[in-house]
């Protein structure tokens, strides 16, 4: 198994030409059956490679606070427009 982090790493064209030399060499080195991947997994470095082993994403913090904020927010919609349609808006 294999633990990578993409957070903050792969923000420059440059950046993430060089993580994905660096994740082929490991790939070629380890080869493990599992690496887990935490924070995002752009095409521009994954792409082909899901062939060679089986990536499971982990959202990285700023993901996971954003996807709580949009579900808040949906939660909160769908109360106040399920009042106003009760007629109790």
């Amino acid at each position: 198994m294999g633990v990578i982090r993409t957070h903050v790493q792969i923000r420059t064209a440059e950046s993430k030409r060089y993580f994905r030399e660096g994740l082929i060499a490991m790939l070629d080195e380890l080869e493990p059956k599992v690496v887990l991947v935490y924070g995002a997994m752009p095409d521009i470095i994954f792409h082909g490679l899901e062939t060679r082993t089986e990536f499971v994403q982990y959202p990285d913090w700023t993901t996971r606070m954003k996807q709580k904020n949009i579900m808040y927010k949906s939660s909160v919609e769908y109360i106040a427009f399920r009042r106003i349609g009760d007629g109790e808006g």
